[in-house]
């Protein structure tokens, strides 16, 4: 099964994809990085350096199994509003 993992290199989101690779799956991480770190990510995982909200429907279309989000707003954005 192919995943797409937003927030794949956050704490929960990193333990998630880890656990996938390891039962077979193959991943795409979605992370714009602002509270995750790369340094997390697991090197069978695909990695996509955007926001989700970056994203066009025509490319995630039918490209992906499933779609486990584990984004939150960063610090820095919670302080804008």
């Amino acid at each position: 099964m192919h995943n797409l993992v937003t927030g794949g290199i956050g704490f929960i989101g990193h333990h998630l994809v880890n656990l996938l690779v390891d039962a077979g799956d193959t991943c795409a991480v979605l992370d714009n990085g602002r509270s995750g770190n790369w340094a997390n990510l697991n090197s069978k995982a695909f990695p996509i350096d955007r926001s989700l909200e970056d994203m066009t429907d025509a490319e995630l279309e039918g490209c992906l199994n499933g779609c486990l989000l584990y984004t939150s707003p960063s610090p820095r954005d919670r302080q804008k509003s």
